[in-house]
């Protein structure tokens, strides 16, 4: 892939800094400077970094400024939920370049796959980018998912999406695919934000409860259940059926339809009436904070860490309800009172797709790393 060593230190330095001097790049790596002009031409040649500018003069000639081509290579992060298709198209910093959406049932057919495509396509087409730019794509599905390939749990799909195979997809759409988990490529998105924490629980409070375990700023993987699946934890021995065909499992407390259910309405129903202080609706929330600081609790107790809460309930979350949930969690016990962080994601129920495609452009930047 790269022609010398210096070409793969210098694309990560100038990638780091997103603009750099000739002479800085070569004082700083330890570089001859026509080493370092040599592989710049090479990487401008490649579209990868451009001479925009000169550097502010401190006596002598100004130099020249080379940046980041942030677009020269790009992502297509794919999810595939029950009620429809969710793209994001982003470049090499995780920059969204292009968002869609479209209402389409899943189904494991030919007719489903072929739609998936020729939407890809016309997604493609009108968003102007060029075709030899684009790195790859991860379709995001709804589903525990073996070495990126194949689907080997799928209940919120139905039991038709278990046993489907990166292959099915390959055979419809050309380019460079890879099959995920929808919240490890959600909590990738946070990692992409958060690289100050190394390591946390991330939680994905959609219509559905999700979760993942990252460390050292990596999801940590078992070989059955992926970056973890505490929404299958039991919270209510005997409780309500989960689709998971257990009982009593977190998911059947915290997801946002669980929360419509009990009270009987839409959500953003539901916290108009939080915000015009209902009494029951001010109850229903404090057994869901007294639920969700439980889980919470219980995942600090196995790997301690940071907590980070994503999805379209953390929209609703106040720092007021934060600070109840610490002081939930915290409690009594010594353990529990430890100091952790405990902070609403930030690309709330958007993440999927997003962090999707940041898990092709996190893949490519590897690979750089690699050839040093």
């Amino acid at each position: 892939m790269f022609a010398k060593v210096s070409e793969a230190r210098i694309f990560r330095y100038v990638y780091a800094h997103r603009r750099a001097s000739k002479q800085l790049i070569a004082h700083d790596l330890g570089m001859s400077l026509p080493t370092v002009t040599h592989a710049l031409a090479t990487l401008d040649k490649e579209g990868l970094v451009a001479r925009r500018g000169t550097f502010p003069s401190t006596g002598g000639r100004p130099a020249e400024a080379y940046e980041l081509c942030a677009n020269a290579r790009y992502a297509i992060g794919i999810e595939l939920v029950a009620e429809g298709i969710n793209v994001a198209f982003v470049d090499l910093m995780g920059t969204v370049l292009r968002q869609g959406a479209l209402p389409m049932p899943f189904a494991r057919t030919e007719s489903y796959l072929k739609s998936v495509s020729a939407y890809l396509e016309t997604e493609l087409l009108e968003s102007g980018l060029p075709r030899k730019r684009l790195l790859g794509a991860t379709i995001a599905i709804q589903g525990l998912v073996s070495q990126g390939v194949s689907v080997t749990f799928g209940g919120l799909l139905g039991d038709e999406s278990a046993g489907v195979v990166l292959g099915d997809f390959a055979r419809h759409i050309h380019f460079p695919l890879q099959l995920a988990h929808d919240v490890e490529a959600a909590a990738y998105a946070e990692i992409w934000r958060h690289r100050e924490l190394g390591n946390f629980a991330y939680l994905s409070l959609n219509d559905h409860l999700g979760s993942a375990f990252v460390r050292d700023g990596r999801l940590v993987r078992s070989d059955d259940f992926g970056a973890g699946v505490a929404e299958h934890m039991v919270a209510v021995p005997l409780g309500a059926p989960c689709y998971c065909g257990n009982r009593g499992c977190f998911e059947t407390l915290l997801g946002a339809k669980a929360l419509e259910r009990r009270a009987g309405t839409t959500v953003p129903r539901f916290f108009e009436m939080l915000q015009a202080h209902d009494p029951n609706a001010i109850r229903l929330w404090d057994r869901y904070l007294d639920s969700l600081a439980l889980l919470i609790h219980n995942l600090r107790m196995v790997a301690c860490g940071d907590v980070v809460i994503g999805g379209r309930l953390s929209r609703y979350l106040t720092q007021s309800d934060l600070r109840a949930l610490r002081t939930k969690v915290t409690g009594n016990g010594e353990l529990s009172r430890r100091d952790f962080h405990l902070l609403c994601g930030h690309y709330l129920d958007e993440a999927t797709a997003l962090g999707a495609g940041i898990m092709v452009v996190n893949r490519y930047l590897e690979t750089w790393k690699q050839a040093e």
